[in-house]
């Protein structure tokens, strides 16, 4: 994304493109031969990167890329390269070259012979130019998966670098993912939009929350900028390569140009002027490359490994501003996108599962094309929330089919493994499936069908014979909807019969009423507003609330990118409003296994439903919120603010791989992005709260104190703007956030956070089965994890499939501590 263009009429795309290409275009400014600069001391490399950088859907649609973009960008680019022998093309997004492949076949065979002829670079190793801050880790590792998967099928040949010339900020954890794919280099100049931190070099190191390392071009120049003259006789080039050489001995320069965000060909008369760069006169060595060459070439030349002289940056690239809104911005797509991500995790391990007990054949194809549907929606336009509206009804239906095929694949693998347990018993035989790795507590819900209608009461017991703590919630016909505390063992699927009774189960350690509720863990008590005023954490012996918590109504004004942006003086200024009274609050469950009140309320127009629920044993490790909102308010940012009793200038926040830590709101760096969670321990390292959350990206800490989760990002469209109009009614209509907050000892890794916020966002999965005996009994654990002691270790199955090829079974494996763990068997 650079500047607006219209797309409403195809036949004036290439017209459009064409002023859209010359308006923006930066030159990249050359001496003439009369005004040679100085020879340098160290004749550079100039890596010369040329692109046409393709918005797959903006101020378009996928439909308009496929129809007038991507041939318009490969028969121009054909024909450059026919033109100009020292010609190299690059272009990203493995997604792109799936559509030629299926629209234009015979063009995608005339760029097959290009690529082996080394004229046409894919580039970028993913499916595409995808946002780094919202998708998992998981999903990153996926989009080099199954990218650079496709580039070596159809061309033999692959990428290794991560290829972003445009995004809206890079994670800590990038390096890590990237290096664990193989990736090598890494290049943008997204940074120039306003960098929260000053731009670290020209070339160099960037070092990742695990110590990996890319080499790393951060500052090329535009991607849509021409070459207006001979680039050896370049006075700013040779001052950039000098200045390399000074900090690090490395004598080598990074340039992008060409065009964006539309792709089409660059222009003739810079493919002009490069070539004429390859010849010289000056000293430099041009080169038209690959945006992973330069790092190729240093490391070759360096025995595999990296110059050591290069400077080196640890830690993220956020933008200050730019991008900010990007965290919450059409929130349906952050939903979609983190459900569809615990979904396929779900759902692949199910699978493998059936297919280790020879239940059914593994469904790879399923899963990839469900994966890419999710994959290539990730793309940093359309994830973000800052493409067209029109854009959304492609990406909600691909997002909706992939839903529905990862939950179909998760239901026949379950299926499969519970036609081998023995489901007979007292009653309806339930199967839960734990898809963690790890032993947990936590509440099952579950739609029973029983015969002759559905009962007021059930009991459920476990396969040890013991009864767990169960009610019913609610019933329709002979349907009965149950809830239930139940323990499962990691990665496990779990018989349990549910029977009908006669009366409800004693409460047991749960209490409600109108003013607050109740477990053997916290006493919560609410205020008239409402407004959940205090949370005693009995185990710690502590109040975890400095204040209530509060939902804030902020005034949503960006100056001139509107979904793209929030303003640090609108959220470094109290809100406008924050949500309150009168409240209609009533119990809703009030049972051994969770009591839960709901609370109603209305503010500017939009209505307010929070179910505030505690469960019971382990499950009640955490207090959990559920909103259900009707947003109607326009220009407005609502954010759920947590003023915790802990105290620290820092805030831990969750990246999916590693922890990063952030200081309190400060104009440079203020709202920020996270994966499930964020903490505040406090300073005195006693104890601590985190805040988790189930579809959201966007935090910011306005103090020592309190962490503030954006829920919602409708902006005003600055006056006299007219493209992005539709914006001014972005996230208009229904809301459903789950967040939750969890008391700790210690600091998050003691208070085990990483493993709550997984817990609430891949509950256990319960399916009714008929009964019938089986070889496996009542419980069948797939995997375990131990340690030498025989305890629980430190350590998350990010990933459990098989093999892209072949019948091998892929188990991706994090440590969850920061710190290395010996000594850990799997079995």
């Amino acid at each position: 994304m650079n500047e607006p263009i219209s797309t409403g009429a195809r036949r004036l795309v290439m017209r459009v493109a064409t002023l859209f290409v010359g308006g923006s275009l930066l030159a990249v400014c050359a001496a003439t031969a009369g005004d040679a600069p100085p020879l340098p001391a160290t004749p550079p490399d100039v890596y010369v990167v040329a692109t046409s950088h393709l918005d797959t859907q903006w101020r378009w649609t996928v439909q308009d890329t496929i129809d007038d973009f991507l041939p318009l960008t490969m028969r121009g680019n054909f024909a450059l390269i026919d033109k100009y022998p020292g010609y190299n093309f690059s272009f990203e997004g493995a997604f792109h070259y799936m559509l030629m492949k299926e629209y234009y076949p015979a063009d995608f065979q005339r760029l097959k012979g290009y690529v082996k002829a080394g004229r046409w670079k894919v580039a970028g190793s993913w499916v595409d130019a995808v946002d780094t801050n919202i998708p998992s880790p998981e999903s990153l590792i996926r989009q080099a998966l199954y990218g650079n998967g496709f580039f070596r099928r159809e061309f033999g040949v692959t990428s290794r670098d991560v290829f972003l010339p445009d995004c809206f900020g890079f994670g800590f954890a990038l390096p890590a993912v990237a290096a664990h794919c193989g990736l090598v280099a890494f290049s943008t100049q997204k940074l120039t939009w306003g960098s929260s931190i000053k731009i670290p070099f020209d070339v160099g190191l960037w070092e990742g929350v695990d110590g990996s390392t890319l080499i790393a071009a951060l500052n090329p120049g535009d991607y849509a900028s021409e070459i207006k003259g001979n680039l050896t006789l370049d006075a700013d080039l040779y001052a950039t390569a000098d200045r390399q050489v000074a900090l690090t001995g490395v004598p080598v320069a990074f340039k992008y140009f060409g065009t964006g965000d539309v792709g089409v060909p660059p222009m003739d008369s810079s493919v002009a002027w490069l070539e004429k760069s390859l010849a010289g006169p000056g000293p430099a060595r041009v080169k038209s490359a690959a945006p992973d060459q330069m790092a190729l070439d240093l490391m070759a030349s360096h025995g595999g490994r990296a110059p050591e002289g290069l400077q080196r940056y640890r830690g993220e690239f956020l933008l200050t501003r730019h991008g900010t809104g990007c965290y919450t911005s059409q929130a349906a797509m952050k939903r979609f996108n983190r459900k569809n991500e615990r979904l396929a995790d779900d759902a692949e391990k199910a699978a493998v599962a059936a297919w280790w007990l020879g239940g059914i054949e593994y469904p790879r194809e399923r899963l990839d094309d469900a994966w890419l549907r999710v994959l290539w929606h990730q793309f940093h336009d359309d994830l973000t929330g800052t493409s067209i509206a029109g854009a959304y009804v492609f990406s909600w239906n691909d997002e909706t089919i992939a839903g529905n095929e990862f939950a179909d694949v998760l239901s026949q693998g379950v299926g499969a493994v519970a036609t081998a347990l023995d489901t007979r018993g007292d009653g309806a035989a339930l199967v839960v499936f734990n898809p963690l790795a790890v032993t947990r507590e936590d509440a099952v819900e579950a739609d029973v069908r029983f015969t002759g209608g559905a009962p007021r009461a059930v009991r459920v017991t476990a396969p040890d014979g013991n009864e767990l703590p169960a009610q019913v919630d609610s019933t329709r016909g002979d349907i009965a909807h149950v809830v239930f505390v139940a323990r499962v063992a990691p990665l496990s699927f779990t018989m349990f019969a549910v029977r009908p009774a006669p009366t409800p189960a004693p409460t047991g350690e749960l209490h409600v009423d109108r003013a607050g509720l109740e477990n053997a863990r916290y006493r919560v008590r609410l205020d008239a507003a409402g407004d959940v005023a205090s949370v005693f954490d009995k185990q710690l012996g502590r109040e975890l609330l400095a204040a209530p918590l509060a939902l804030q109504l902020i005034d949503d004004r960006p100056l001139r990118w509107p979904a793209w942006e929030i303003q640090y003086d609108a959220i470094a200024a109290p809100p406008r409003a924050t949500v309150g009274g009168p409240a209609e609050v009533r119990v809703v469950e009030d049972g051994p296994a969770r009591v839960a009140l709901e609370v109603v309320r209305h503010a500017d127009g939009s209505t307010f439903t929070q179910r505030i629920r505690l469960a019971t044993g382990g499950a009640g490790d955490r207090l959990e919120i559920r909103n259900d909102i009707d947003w109607r308010t326009k220009e407005t940012l609502l954010k759920a603010a947590f003023p915790l009793a802990a105290a620290n200038e820092m805030a831990t926040y969750d990246l999916g791989l590693g922890t990063v830590q952030r200081p309190t709101d400060r104009p440079n760096r203020y709202e920020v992005p996270a994966q499930e969670w964020a903490d505040v321990t406090d300073g005195s390292g006693a104890f601590g709260a985190a805040v988790l959350n189930d579809c959201r990206y966007g935090w910011d800490k306005p103090d020592g104190h309190t962490l503030r989760l954006t829920l919602i990002h409708t902006p005003r469209v600055p006056p006299g703007t007219s493209w992005p109009l539709e914006q001014g009614s972005n996230d208009l209509g229904h809301h459903r956030v789950l967040v939750a907050l969890a008391g700790h000892a210690g600091d998050w890794r003691t208070g085990r956070v990483v493993w709550s916020g997984d817990r609430l966002n891949q509950p256990p999965l319960a399916w009714q089965a008929p009964a019938h005996a089986g070889p496996l009994g009542r419980s069948f654990a797939l995997l375990r994890l131990s340690s030498r002691d025989g305890g629980e270790v430190p350590i998350a199955v990010r990933a459990l499939k098989l093999a892209e090829a072949g019948d091998e079974v892929v188990v991706r494996l994090q440590e969850l501590s920061g710190a290395p763990v010996d000594g850990v068997h799997l079995s």
